[in-house]
């Protein structure tokens, strides 16, 4: 007898126990269509991921109560795993339950809560501590397991070997993780036959959780990968599955979630419009294609604000940009205010304080747009910007989101070209031209920062957790290695006022790398 299951990988909101109780409905619904006998949901499908301390509201639990009581008896036609937060007493846990014939069968509370990186799952949940019930269903056995279970060997999942390894993840994406994931379930399938994994997707916040749920099968060998960056339900036959290779990830993978990330965090704050300053650099270039890839052209105005030291060159470029992308262009020229400003406080300005207040007259014009227009501010900010202090608190700092702020300049430059090859999206002429901030005469990046293909590789070191072995590899000179470790340091008070970084690398701001914003370490 043939046995089928849906793989559900939905797109929660967190907190919006309503909504998602019926996407879960509705996925539930084409599932019986199919004639599936099993339907599994991401972790904490019904809550959205991660809670952080919305699990201290008891008005949740009770959305959470209300929507079991309309999903349970749902499971009389399908058996339903689905994941949620249970709240016993004062303590709340990770939870992945099992519905059949309209009742609860089991529930499993997750026994490895993450507490390193972006995650305090120790914070708001209660550990579980015993491996999960296993389930006889269709003539087959099953555990349930969730999320980190798995990445943690020592964690028994099981009392004893079963047919189906049922894994409720949420495991945001980051460069490397798909290879990684697949490392990991190999891993875990000496516990199963089979393994079973189900990853949520969509943005939340920072994060970006990518799909690619899962069937590792015998051997090791994937039997089924879902699309990535997509919601997706679809019902697998697991007797007719046949070996296939694993994706591979690219750069077109980096580029979907940061549209992604971007797209839902505006759609899942009910906006729709985005602005951003144009200055005629990669940046704000790539910010821009970006944009529009996630929200289409007419969706996206950006804002050429030209000082006294803007050249003719970056006007050219922006126009070729804003040509090719297809979008509105609004020319607000900062001078006139600059100027004014200059002479009320009669140019006892410091040099620095003159470009910063050049970059601060920017910002407010573009929140100004912003509040007019109800448009969300981008900021244009990159990594080795960010990491160096080199960008200004009220000025390109502002916005609600900054969508490349876990690239480096090196990755940014990557990622523009790589676009370009299938489809011309940022002009040449910027790809070419040397970096400038163009805030005072003949300014070049290079005359406040060291090159960034020598900066990049020391930052990525100094970032890495393990960055002792890392910089070892990077050859780089003791000298500027502390310059930059100082920058580092110094600049911290900057990278907390920024907005949301779409979190692509294991070593983001204010998600994973979270510092004081005083504090004084040893020099090596």
């Amino acid at each position: 007898m043939s046995f089928s299951v849906t793989l559900a990988q939905i797109n929660s909101i967190i907190g919006n126990v309503n909504a998602n109780t019926h996407m879960i409905q509705k996925s539930i619904q084409q599932a019986i269509k199919a004639d599936s006998d099993l339907i599994v949901f991401p972790e904490c499908a019904l809550t959205g991921y991660p809670l952080y301390d919305l699990t201290q509201y008891p008005s949740l639990h009770d959305e959470i109560e209300a929507a079991l009581k309309q999903i349970i008896p749902m499971s009389k036609q399908i058996a339903i795993v689905l994941g949620y937060p249970k709240k016993i007493g004062q303590d709340v846990y990770n939870c992945a339950g099992w519905f059949m014939n309209s009742a609860i069968i089991t529930e499993y509370f997750k026994q490895s809560l993450v507490n390193h990186t972006c995650f305090d799952e120790v914070r708001v949940f209660k550990t579980g501590l015993k491996p999960s019930e296993i389930i006889t269903y269709c003539n087959h056995r099953f555990a349930l397991s969730i999320c980190n279970d798995i990445w943690t060997p020592e964690t028994p999942l099981t009392s004893e070997p079963v047919d189906y390894l049922i894994n409720l993840s949420a495991s945001p994406f980051h460069m490397g993780k798909r290879a990684l994931r697949h490392t990991i379930l190999k891993q875990a399938r000496h516990q199963a036959q089979r393994i079973l994994y189900v990853n949520a997707v969509g943005g939340q916040d920072g994060l970006v959780f990518d799909g690619g749920s899962q069937i590792v099968g015998p051997h090791d060998t994937l039997y089924y990968e879902a699309p990535y960056h997509h919601t997706d339900c679809t019902t697998v036959t697991l007797d007719n599955l046949q070996p296939i290779q694993p994706s591979t990830e690219t750069l077109d993978d980096l580029q979907a979630t940061l549209c992604l990330g971007l797209k839902d965090y505006l759609h899942k704050n009910h906006l729709n419009r985005v602005c951003l300053g144009l200055s005629g650099g990669i940046d704000s270039a790539l910010v821009a294609a970006i944009a529009v890839d996630a929200l289409g052209s007419e969706h996206v105005t950006g804002l050429w604000m030209p000082s006294p030291y803007s050249s003719t060159f970056s006007h050219d470029c922006v126009q070729a940009l804003v040509e090719m992308l297809d979008i509105q262009c609004i020319h607000l020229p900062i001078t006139p205010a600059f100027e004014c400003i200059q002479s009320t406080l009669n140019k006892a300005t410091s040099k620095l304080a003159s470009q910063n207040l050049q970059a601060r007259l920017r910002g407010l014009y573009l929140m100004q747009y912003s509040n007019t227009h109800a448009a969300m501010a981008l900021a244009c900010s990159n990594k080795s910007e960010l990491a160096m202090g080199y960008s200004t608190l009220y000025g390109d700092l502002v916005g609600g989101i900054a969508p490349i702020a876990d690239l480096t300049k090196t990755q940014v430059y990557t990622l523009s070209r790589y676009l370009n090859k299938n489809h011309l999206r940022i002009p040449e002429m910027i790809l070419n031209r040397a970096p400038t901030a163009e805030l005072a005469p003949h300014q070049f990046d290079t005359d406040d920062l060291p090159p960034y293909e020598t900066l990049d590789p020391i930052l990525e070191a100094l970032l890495d957790p393990q960055h002792h072995n890392k910089l070892s590899t990077v050859h780089a000179d003791q000298t500027l290695t502390q310059l930059i470790r100082n920058k580092l340091q110094t600049s911290e008070f900057k990278r907390k006022q920024i907005g949301v970084i779409i979190r692509t690398h294991p070593t983001s701001f204010n998600l994973d790398r979270r510092y004081p914003t005083t504090y004084h370490l040893p020099s090596a």
